[in-house]
């Protein structure tokens, strides 16, 4: 809702009561504003306003004595001086210099004793140009004297466009300028000097009246641009949260995708994303004639080790199993659960031959060293059959060959690598293939173990 002429000519009143320069019924962040324009506009003006004087005094009335002009001048540019120093120390008091000098509330820097030096600076400014034809009367001739009072409409003009933010203040310097004017041509006495005082005042009243407009629209301005700010500032914070919920929803969906494509225990994939994998294989395989490797692996006597120990040792050893599995491959490379102690790896690139060494690398890191489980370090082997998944053959039909070739494995004394070569198996060179000594001592060890644990169990039940 838009102020009406009334309304404003009551907000200029208050404002002249409390001294302010600016109408105080604003919002606090607009009122600051406008008090920072009226002191920007003060500090910028001053020196324009000082080079008209002195174009005035020293030009147009070049005929009257120079003394009288200089000391004029010179009282002009001592409050034209003071009036640029005051409004910069203000601005530096409204803006804060760092930590040391935090900016001041405009409130409390328009009640300072600084601000009223400097709005009577603003005044006496005006004032000059309204008196300076009774300064100059009778010493110049009748044209430079109408120059004269011409020159001080002229600034009258400027002087109110310049002050647009305060309005009361152009009120105030309006009427010291206007009014000192119109009485100097009514005590001329003549007709015309009369119409010209007259004209004066319509003048300056209509000039108010417009540059009241124009403020009521730069307070319209200055609140929707408040409004829009403040709008930006929440539509920031909604995007900020809508971001943060992006980005829990994207954490949520990958922790989805976690459970469902990942074995809970083991962490390796599971068999739902074996059957993404090799969908999105077969294209490759198909289309390029990429060769993929596939290990179906199986821990040896898995059954023993839940029978002597228990499932959650059980678990223990997958865990061990597929850590060890997942050391021995390459990122591309996938190790999945594909259930009980099965696991299936889909090697890219790989031939039957890289594939028959990852294999046999992965049966050595399970079988070198002991698992730690809670009953204790065990040692467990594995046995993993091997194929080449071909071009003109499926994902299935390639890991049942695998399969075949660790069935092999299994029925060959385990803790072994076969390697399928079409539709026969070859055992490759794994120690328990050759009879290694350390495969029989590995056998020893398991045997141990296991009589230990049915020792530990038989002594618990009694």
């Amino acid at each position: 809702m838009k102020p009406s002429s009334d309304g404003y000519t009551h907000q200029v009143l208050a404002a002249l009561r409390a001294r302010s320069p600016i109408v105080l019924d604003v919002s606090p962040a607009i009122r600051r504003d406008l008090y920072r324009r009226y002191i920007d506009v003060s500090m910028r003006n001053g020196s324009l306003n000082l080079f008209g004087f002195a174009f005035v005094v020293f030009g147009v009335a070049y005929s009257a004595p120079l003394a009288p002009r200089v000391a004029v001048f010179c009282a002009v540019a001592a409050v034209m001086l003071l009036r640029v120093l005051l409004a910069r120390r203000l601005g530096r008091l409204l803006e804060g210099h760092g930590a040391r000098r935090p900016a001041v509330d405009d409130g409390v820097v328009q009640g300072s004793p600084l601000a009223r030096a400097h709005d009577l600076c603003i005044v006496l400014s005006g004032l000059a140009w309204g008196v300076m034809p009774y300064a100059l009367s009778g010493l110049v001739s009748t044209l430079q004297l109408y120059s004269l009072l011409y020159a001080s409409v002229v600034y009258l003009g400027m002087l109110s466009v310049s002050f647009l933010s305060a309005l009361p203040a152009t009120v105030v310097m309006t009427a010291a300028t206007a009014l000192p004017l119109a009485a100097f041509l009514a005590m001329l006495g003549a007709p015309e000097t009369l119409l010209l005082s007259a004209a004066t005042i319509v003048f300056a009243v209509a000039h108010v009246v417009r540059i009241s407009a124009s403020h009521r629209t730069l307070i319209q301005a200055l609140e929707a641009q408040a409004r829009n700010a403040e709008l930006v500032h929440e539509l920031r914070g909604m995007q900020h949260a809508l971001e943060r919920e992006n980005a829990a929803l994207d954490d949520s969906l990958r922790d989805a995708r976690d459970v469902a494509t990942r074995d809970a225990l083991t962490g390796a994939a599971n068999r739902h994303r074996l059957r993404m994998v090799a969908d999105a294989l077969e294209a490759q395989v198909r289309a390029r004639g990429e060769r993929i490797g596939l290990c179906m692996i199986d821990a040896d006597d898995f059954k023993a080790v839940n029978d002597a120990y228990g499932h959650a040792v059980g678990d223990q050893v997958l865990v061990g199993i597929a850590d060890r599995l997942r050391a021995r491959i390459r990122g591309a490379d996938v190790i999945a659960r594909y259930g009980g102690e099965e696991f299936v790896a889909v090697l890219r690139d790989s031939d039957r031959t890289r594939a028959a060494a990852v294999a046999e690398a992965m049966r050595a890191a399970v079988a070198a060293s002991p698992l730690d489980t809670a009953v204790g370090a065990l040692r467990v082997t594995i046995s993993v059959g091997v194929c080449e998944w071909q071009s003109d053959d499926l994902f299935d039909n390639a890991l049942e060959r695998a399969d075949r070739a660790l069935y092999a494995a299994k029925h060959g004394g385990k803790n072994r690598v076969v390697v399928c070569d079409g539709g026969t198996q070859a055992a490759s060179t794994s120690p328990a293939a050759r009879g290694d000594p350390r495969d029989a001592a590995l056998q020893r060890s398991w045997e141990a173990s296991r009589y230990s644990a049915r020792t530990v169990a038989e002594r618990n039940s009694m």
